[in-house]
């Protein structure tokens, strides 16, 4: 839905849920794709899927999973306990 800069990337739940209103979406996954091979879970990642979680709550649309993608790996918010 959004692009971040090299080294930044802000995004609000009403851009993201904003989205899935339209679709009359149930539940949602959100990827943050990363430009090179660490995938580790950063402090960003981890608050940004609790809003969205939270956002989800609200409106009704489940949050099932938040993944970090980079080039050669991949971690999951949910497989790793944050929610």
């Amino acid at each position: 839905i959004l692009t971040g800069s090299f080294n930044e990337f802000s995004i609000h739940p009403r851009e993201i849920f904003k989205e899935a209103i339209k679709r009359s979406a149930a539940a949602i996954v959100l990827c943050h794709t990363l430009s090179d091979s660490d995938s580790t879970i950063g402090v960003e990642d981890v608050g940004m899927c609790k809003r969205m979680k939270e956002a989800g709550s609200i409106t009704g649309i489940e949050l099932i999973d938040y993944i970090v993608v980079a080039t050669n790996s991949w971690k999951s918010l949910k497989q790793k306990g944050y929610f």
